[in-house]
């Protein structure tokens, strides 16, 4: 850090990393702003079960619903739990939720720069890097979800500068715990992070805190064991399961991509700086910067990213966008890339710097396009759609899924339920929005006994909850199997309301019948049939055989759409 006097003092390190995180916060603050309530629907799964356990204690995606672990983050449900307190409406916890998620980022580059001066790389470089990281498109997807990799972040770069260049003890132990609450492989990560005391000959204190991992990890299971009889969260057993499931090549394929996922991310960076390294490589070993140092902070820095590689190798690609399970390893590669390139070039890194910021900026547009060009898309359609007539548009969001489930609700006020279960892939915005819906969740999550046993066990749950409504579509009709099960095509009648295309059981079908909203709909009248063909909500991600099952009685019951 360069400390300039004259009318003051000014920390020019500080002044250039508050510029790049303000630059940060603005580009933070569009994309929220633009996005809304249009991000990605699995963000709205946890804020759904952090109000039901913020207002009833119970841990369920509603209070209804059954109890299940079926969020992928403890410490961010309790975070998120802990906003629900104040009751926020449905815009506003997911608005709180991106904030925090942004936030946390915003941390994140601060940590970078910490570290990246704690390595005494130069301060054109370290903030050359900041830059890079405050704007990588992986955390403009993250933040405009409103999730918790931010955190995992966050979090595990706190660990790695207050355990190997500014010892804090007591900060390491409250950053292991909250990184070991957040994701379930942060495990794996955290016995990478502490791996290199090892190398520093701290062999005590490794084994200190590798037990201390394993203590917290022993009280989260121990909990989740008294509360659900299990070891596991539901999203653990999902993942055994199709549609997330590959098998053979496939599966080979998706554990390839998964391993080289990082260099379609950081590619041009990456490449630039192995070349700088190769070309320059007497100076690595004897300049101002070679030596044990370098090597040193390598080790310190690769090794908690071979823990991020090694173990999305082995799991394959993850069911979400490029580069998010990736996330804890990206600001580490740049840092590592910044060693490198300023170690190798010494005195001569301002030489490369202008061709350095010209392929820093083509990587970021690069990895906007990779891993943040479909929430952007889908908060530019949205605000297409406020402009237009098109209020519905459809989505993997929580706007669109609380569409479903308010036309769930609907029916379940003209049947006069007091609660109505739900069968349905679609979750997040519909458990967030209707809390007079009880949710069995086709993708696996929200029934222990679908998580554990997949949809072998479709045909027992569907008879033990009677489901009053079911929406299935495209992989979860194919993989499910619902379709041909006996249990679903002899109890289940099409019908449409508000623009949603559903499946009622044929009991509460009689019900609506005679409700003066509802009418019967033939395929042979032209509206009827564009309307369960093209102009309902769900047409974007419906199939020929989606199309024929609805068809498959040659009427459907047409509820009026509500005023």
């Amino acid at each position: 850090m360069a400390i300039v006097k004259g009318d003051g003092v000014i920390i020019k390190g500080w002044f250039g990393i508050g510029g790049v995180v303000f630059l940060q916060i603005a580009m933070f603050a569009a994309v929220i702003v633009l996005v809304g309530i249009q991000g990605w629907d699995d963000g709205a799964i946890t804020l759904a079960y952090s109000k039901t356990f913020a207002t009833t204690g119970q841990i369920a995606i509603t209070p209804h619903s059954e109890q299940a672990e079926g969020f992928s983050s403890v410490s961010w449900f309790l975070l998120n739990a802990g906003i629900a307190l104040f009751q926020p409406s449905f815009e506003r916890a997911i608005l709180a939720s991106q904030v925090l998620a942004a936030g946390f980022f915003c941390l994140s580059t601060l940590m970078l720069w910490a570290l990246g001066q704690a390595l005494k790389i130069d301060r054109v470089t370290v903030l050359l890097m900041a830059a890079v990281y405050a704007t990588i498109g992986p955390s403009v997807q993250e933040a405009a979800n409103g999730m918790e990799m931010s955190l995992l972040t966050f979090t595990g770069l706190v660990i790695i500068y207050f355990l190997y260049f500014r010892l804090n003890i007591a900060v390491v132990l409250i950053s292991a715990a909250v990184f070991l609450l957040t994701r379930f492989e942060a495990m794996v990560y955290y016995e990478f992070i502490v791996f290199p005391l090892i190398f520093d000959r701290r062999r005590k204190l490794f084994l200190s805190l590798a037990l201390y991992g394993v203590a917290v990890v022993g009280v989260q299971e121990w909990v989740r064991l008294a509360v659900f009889a299990d070891l596991f969260p539901n999203t653990i057993y999902a993942k055994l399961h199709p549609p997330y499931l590959k098998s053979g090549l496939y599966a080979l394929a998706s554990r390839v991509m998964a391993g080289t996922e990082m260099l379609r991310i950081l590619p041009l960076v990456f490449l630039a700086t192995l070349f700088l390294i190769v070309y320059r490589l007497d100076d690595l070993r004897t300049n101002r910067h070679g030596g044990r140092p370098v090597a040193r902070a390598i080790v310190v820095l690769f090794s908690p990213i071979a823990g991020v590689l090694l173990f999305n190798t082995m799991i394959g690609m993850s069911w979400g966008y490029s580069g998010r399970m990736q996330t804890l390893a990206l600001p580490l590669i740049i840092l590592v890339c910044g060693l490198l390139f300023d170690a190798a070039c010494g005195a001569l890194a301002r030489k490369y710097m202008f061709a350095t910021v010209v392929l820093s900026g083509l990587t970021v547009l690069g990895s906007w396009y990779v891993s943040a060009n479909s929430v952007l898309l889908q908060g530019f359609s949205a605000l297409a759609a406020r402009t237009s007539a098109d209020a519905e548009l459809f989505g993997v969001t929580p706007a669109s899924y609380r569409l479903t489930g308010l036309a769930v609700d609907r029916i379940r006020q003209l049947t006069g339920k007091a609660v109505i279960t739900f069968l349905t892939p679609d979750v997040g915005g519909l458990g967030l929005c209707c809390s007079n819906i009880r949710i069995i969740d086709l993708g696996l999550l929200t029934s222990r006994t679908l998580a554990k046993h997949g949809y072998a066990a479709l045909h027992d749950v569907m008879l033990a909850e009677q489901p009053d409504v079911i929406e299935v579509h495209q992989t979860w009709a194919l993989n499910s199997n619902i379709y041909n099960l006996p249990i679903f095509r002899e109890n289940y009648q099409s019908l449409i309301v508000d623009g949603t295309r559903l499946y009622v059981h044929r009991q509460l079908a009689q019900t609506l019948m005679n409700e003066k909203n509802a009418s019967l709909c033939t395929f042979n009248e032209e509206k009827c049939r564009s309307d369960a063909l093209e102009l309902h909500r769900y047409a974007p991600g419906s199939t020929r055989r989606d199309d024929v099952e609805f068809m498959k009685d040659g009427y459907y019951i047409a509820v009026t759409r509500a005023q």
